[in-house]
């Protein structure tokens, strides 16, 4: 299997082609992937349609999974995917006074997953079911590099993440990786 990796932004991100992630995969694409993480931090695999349990299998590729105590938040029979939507389970967009939207919503301010944990999580792998066109949020800070040099940096790149507080749908499904 070939494998693409186009570089999104000179400081962060890069888009894989050629990677089916419904399949598991094959003998040195997961070192290719994981060499490509760690070069760019930022991966992004378009057009791909994968199960809950196709999501953890690929997750599974780079280290023990986090299981969040959330889990009553998901609709997934999985509890290594947690779930981030403002639609229920029958497609309609939940109120704001719903629990999981309440929840969702102190997420909207940048922050660090498990940040409270002795050793970090390496990643979260997520897999954007339904993401709004327009008014997301789309920022990224790397925490290395030119970072170090100026102090602070922010950049755009195109790739999207919903938030709550915009009229639209969103359903963002993540699995997150120790170590």
């Amino acid at each position: 299997m070939m494998i693409s990796i186009k570089q999104l932004h000179s400081s962060l991100g890069a888009e894989v082609g050629g990677v089916d992630l419904s399949m598991p995969l094959v003998p040195g694409v997961k070192q290719e992937i994981d060499a490509a993480w760690r070069q760019h931090g930022v991966l992004v695999f378009r057009n791909q349609d994968i199960t809950d349990v196709e999501h953890v299998r690929f997750s599974r590729c780079f280290g023990e999974l986090e299981v969040l105590p959330e889990t009553e938040r998901t609709d997934s029979s999985l509890p290594e995917i947690f779930i981030l939507s403002n639609v229920g389970s029958t497609g309609e967009i939940l109120p704001e006074t719903n629990d999981a939207v309440v929840f969702n919503s102190l997420t909207w301010a940048w922050h660090t997953d498990s940040c409270y944990r002795m050793v970090p999580s390496k990643g979260a792998i997520l897999h954007g079911i339904e993401v709004v066109q327009g008014g997301g949020a789309r920022q990224g800070l790397p925490i290395y590099g030119e970072l170090l040099r100026k102090c602070r940096m922010h950049f755009e790149i195109e790739w999207k993440v919903f938030r709550l507080n915009i009229a639209g749908r969103g359903c963002v499904r993540i699995v997150i990786c120790q170590k």
